[in-house]
């Protein structure tokens, strides 16, 4: 005789005791409630199956027909395969984020290269900041400066010492500069 393991195959909503399985989701309602007129606004309502407070309320319907809310965090359990695509989209964007970043080492590395090898480069352009051209700051301030700051500025540094100028380029939108 086959055992089964009701814990795992029975949906979460089902174990909760708010319906049978499936589960549809019907909509969102914002429900806020406020005290009075000056006081913090709080979330209008809770989640019947976590009981968190909630302002964005998902409702769903269960195959017998009982309706109730559940918050947007509680609204993947809905249909469980829901839960494996997210972690499924998490996993690939992790993959994606590791590889943005060993592209960047990888050309941070080229591009330190090339800005160590000549101390003078890039010293014979001004500062692209009005103000600190006027105290005598270069160009190669400016990209020291972008090195030591987060991904978006050593991913611009790269392309100015690439370049050899911060001379702005403009992108598929008109009127926008990237340096």
């Amino acid at each position: 005789m086959e055992t089964r393991d009701t814990a795992n195959s029975t949906h979460p909503f089902e174990r909760a005791g708010l319906g049978l399985a499936p589960f549809v989701y019907t909509g969102m309602t914002y429900e806020t409630y406020q005290a009075c007129h000056g006081a913090p606004v709080q979330p209008g309502t809770s989640c019947d199956y976590c009981g968190q407070g909630i302002m964005y309320v998902c409702h769903i319907v269960a195959a017998d027909g009982r309706k109730f809310k559940v918050g947007s965090d509680c609204v993947a359990k809905t249909h469980m395969e829901a839960r494996i695509l997210t972690k499924v989209e998490r996993d690939r964007k992790a993959a994606e984020k590791t590889a943005k970043t060993a592209r960047l080492v990888e050309r941070l590395t080229i591009a330190r290269a090339k800005y160590d090898a000549d101390p003078a480069y890039l010293s014979d352009q001004p500062h692209p900041s009005e103000w600190h051209a006027s105290n005598g700051k270069t160009l190669r301030d400016y990209v020291a400066w972008l090195l030591n700051a987060g991904d978006t500025g050593k991913t611009k540094a790269c392309r100015i010492i690439e370049r050899g100028t911060v001379t702005p380029l403009t992108d598929k939108r008109p009127g926008s500069p990237i340096y």
